[in-house]
């Protein structure tokens, strides 16, 4: 009689409650787990969205880049064109003065 009560004892008294609470922890973790893999794959997608989005971003940035230094030495080339322009009408309006006055000067 003794070896039967042993073996009563690993044993839980009311086996029903028992396997109901495997069934439901079971249930449990695998609703935890399928959350957490939910998230996990709505973060992975959220990671390659903004890795997408940046790549795209560095793209366009080094296009204006380009573009920006393209205006730049335009407008460069421009501006030493202008100044060129600039110092010859100011080379002529120096020689149209001495011009002015030279005939200022010889008609009296």
């Amino acid at each position: 009689m003794t070896q039967i009560s042993e073996e009563s004892k690993n044993f839980p008294a009311r086996p029903d409650k028992t396997i109901n609470w495997l069934n439901k922890s079971r249930d449990d973790w695998k609703g935890k787990t399928q959350t957490s893999k939910a998230k996990l794959k709505v973060a992975k997608q959220a990671q390659k969205r903004a890795r997408q989005s940046r790549e795209e971003w560095k793209k366009e940035y080094r296009q204006l880049e380009r573009q920006q230094a393209m205006i730049l030495a335009e407008k460069s080339k421009e501006v030493e064109r202008l100044k060129t322009k600039v110092q010859e009408l100011a080379h002529e309006n120096l020689d149209l003065k001495k011009k002015y006055w030279l005939r200022l000067m010889t008609k009296n």
